[in-house]
């Protein structure tokens, strides 16, 4: 038997971190860290928070750069949602020390929200002048002493400026000195080297959560309508049902630390307008999935015109950084030096397909930050113990999906990712490995037959164990997708097909349960199980029986253990169902559930609530503990619900229930005898529920 097919028991396939990868990822549709600087996804001519189009008055030029007075019903209606954040008292107290301040800030950090919300503390909601620097002008060029109204705030919107530096700044204090007025200017985030000395204020966001929070709540009062079940609303319910809009659902996974505060807004904005009988879940699904392949589209182009926030240049050339991008999406979770490495095999599968493009010599060095913009990753927080590697860490992992979607069907990337792909499985970094699986299962997305004929099926019958456990957990990626379903179920069954499939095909699909198929595709999966364990070389591998622990749900609970009873009267050569059976029910008599402050065995637990029968556990503790190949592991899951039960009566009584039916079998009454004396005993001497079952037992 090829040792190709060995899979032990106590081999860890780690498939609760996959879900929660694949459930990050296409759990549901996700939102991302958009940064809609135009037209947004919510109404005709809704706009950005950062790009707001003010309805001025003493609207005036000069040069290319303008001035307007905000409203004063718009700063209003700021003041009223507004979310304070943890530098807004700082930033108060700097103003009443000097007339200018530089907000440092990365775009989509509610620079220009906070900037006006403190002048209009300051002065007045009535006092707030917008000031546009043009792009590529000179400060000193755009504004002069006349700019600055008196005792008015004024935010200088310098972000497009040429430049700006402490000269800039101190000729700017002199002339609101002048006119005792105040300037936030809002320019280049800077983060790194700067002249602009005691000017330059670093503001702190306040989260995305809160923002939602606010503005949500809001725009609530402001309708004015019940969303809840008030007999007679004063409004009280809004604070609950904006906290369980937070907390759940989708959106709790995308207010995330670097979305943008804007988009934070807007999603407050979906929900706090729509009709009040419309599907919440689908209009808000429905606009972070626009915004998702919008930032792909961003991310994909790794245009050199893309605007950085501190003005720096990007790194590599245009195809390394879109290589990069997708690496570091793809390659989620690995350590940098398999995300750079991916990327480099990336562009140069692209230079082979693309012999007549002139190469570009590859980089000697890389800075991270150049090459992903800010919303991709989230921010290094200098945390990593000595000596462990940094790892790529997505700030949005919905934005995987959007991103292969893209590449696949809009820059026509899908023969170079699938050869790119089939290249990473083979990497002897497990972390690689799997993520490469998972992607494939994602493009399956875009062209299901194209991508399982052309890269999961050679896997999937494959000599060597690792293209097939890859195989297996690109299927249980691509289940993520309930429209796929029937399809993938037909691919499935022709791999288990005995004359279009083979043992290959067939522990294909076994790494697939083993992976948690079974929760996708619940009904054929015992049976196809079943007829995996029937197979030679399933004998040594623990494959179907973790498929069997995956496919457990509680109210399946009765229907899989007859199942498995039936397994163990199969009729096959060697018994190998009987051995799989057991293996199956010591695994799942492994779960243990809390009832209040009460630990259970899950099973026992299903016994007590009348789920399961008696006997059907009795017949297959039988099996487990007496077969060889499974009495060792048997006997200790055994002797753990014998520990369970003596911490609560509840757990006891049933427990004690359970022997009762066991000591029937004369052969395992000697075992449990044996195991009272000589194990038990010697652990626990004085435990009162011991002595009460070795008053059942008896004595042989």
């Amino acid at each position: 038997m090829p040792d190709d097919f060995v899979v032990s028991e106590k081999q860890d396939i780690g498939q609760e971190k996959i879900d929660r990868q694949l459930s990050g990822m296409v759990g549901g549709i996700g939102t991302g860290n958009i940064r809609n600087k135009g037209q947004a996804a919510i109404g005709d001519g809704a706009m950005a928070a950062e790009s707001i189009y003010y309805t001025t008055y003493n609207l005036r030029q000069k040069g290319k750069s303008w001035f307007g007075t905000v409203p004063g019903d718009h700063l209003g209606r700021l003041l009223a949602g507004y979310s304070p954040g943890p530098s807004d008292t700082e930033l108060a107290a700097a103003l009443k020390l000097r007339h200018v301040v530089y907000l440092s800030a990365r775009p989509g950090w509610g620079r220009y929200a906070t900037a006006q919300v403190a002048l209009a503390r300051r002065h007045s909601p009535d006092r707030v002048v917008m000031i546009h620097v043009a792009r590529g002008e000179r400060i000193v060029d755009a504004v002069d002493e006349g700019s600055y109204s008196e005792d008015h705030g004024h935010v200088l919107d310098a972000k497009d400026a040429e430049s700006i530096s402490f000269m800039d700044l101190l000729l700017i204090d002199q002339h609101a000195r002048s006119r005792k007025a105040s300037v936030i200017v809002i320019g280049p985030l800077a983060d790194r080297g700067h002249d602009l000395g005691s000017y330059l204020f670093p503001l702190r966001r306040p989260t995305a959560a809160a923002v939602f929070r606010s503005q949500l709540t809001y725009l609530l009062h402001e309708r004015g309508n019940c969303v809840g079940t008030c007999a007679d609303c004063g409004l009280d319910c809004v604070a609950d049902y904006v906290e369980k809009c937070v907390s759940g659902g989708e959106l709790s996974r995308h207010l995330n630390e670097t979305l943008a505060l804007e988009e934070a807004a807007r999603i407050a904005s979906v929900i706090g307008t729509a009709a009040s009988d419309a599907d919440r879940d689908q209009l808000v699904a429905q606009i972070l999935n626009e915004q998702l392949h919008a930032q792909a589209r961003l991310v994909l182009r790794a245009s050199d015109a893309e605007r950085r926030a501190d003005g720096e240049h990007w790194s590599g050339t245009a195809d390394y950084r879109r290589a990069f991008r997708l690496a570091f999406g793809a390659l989620e979770g690995a350590p940098m030096a398999s995300v750079y490495s991916a990327a480099a095999r990336l562009v140069r599968i692209h230079r082979e397909e693309q012999p007549e493009t002139a190469p570009t010599p590859d980089p000697i060095e890389f800075e991270l930050d150049c090459l992903l913009s800010y919303e991709m990753q989230v921010p290094d927080l200098n945390s990593l113990p000595v000596g462990a590697p940094r790892i790529a860490r997505l700030a949005n992992p919905g934005l995987v999906p959007a991103m292969l979607d893209v590449a696949w069907n809009e820059r026509g990337l899908g023969p170079r990712l699938m050869r790119w792909l089939g290249e990473l499985v083979t990497e002897p970094q497990l972390v690689v490995r799997e993520r490469a699986a998972m992607m494939a299962g994602l493009l399956s997305f875009s062209d299901f037959t194209g991508v399982m004929d052309g890269l999961i099926a050679p896997w999937a019958r494959s000599r060597s164990m690792r293209p097939r456990q890859a195989a297996g957990l690109s299927l249980l990626s691509c289940a993520h997708n309930p429209a796929l379903h029937p399809a993938l179920q037909g691919r499935i069954k022709q791999w288990m097909d005995k004359t279009k499939g083979n043992a290959y095909t067939r522990d294909t699909v076994a790494w697939a349960y083993a992976y948690g198929l079974g929760r996708y595709l619940p009904y054929d999966g015992l049976a196809q199980l079943r007829r995996i364990g029937k197979d030679l070389w399933q004998r040594r591998s623990f494959l179907v029986a973790f498929g069997v622990e995956q496919a457990y749900t509680r109210d399946r609970a009765a229907s899989l253990l007859g199942e498995l009873l039936e397994w163990t009267l199969a009729e096959d050569n060697g018994k190998r169902l009987q051995v799989h059976a057991a293996r199956a029910f010591v695994r799942l008599s492994g779960i243990e559930t809390l009832l209040g402050s009460v630990r259970w065995p899950e099973l026992l637990l299903r016994r007590h609530r009348g789920d399961v029968d008696e006997q059907q556990l009795a017949d297959l503790w039988l099996t487990a503990l007496c077969l060889p190949s499974t009495a060792w592991s048997a006997w200790k899951a055994f002797t753990r619900w014998l520990t369970l039960a003596e911490n609560d009566p509840d757990v006891a009584d049933r427990f004690l229930a359970l022997l009762r039916v066991l000591v029937a079998d004369g052969g395992l009454r000697t075992r449990l005898a044996h195991h009272r004396d000589h194990v038990w005993a010697e652990q626990r001497p004085s435990s009162a529920l011991l002595t009460a079952a070795a008053a059942i037992i008896g004595r042989v």
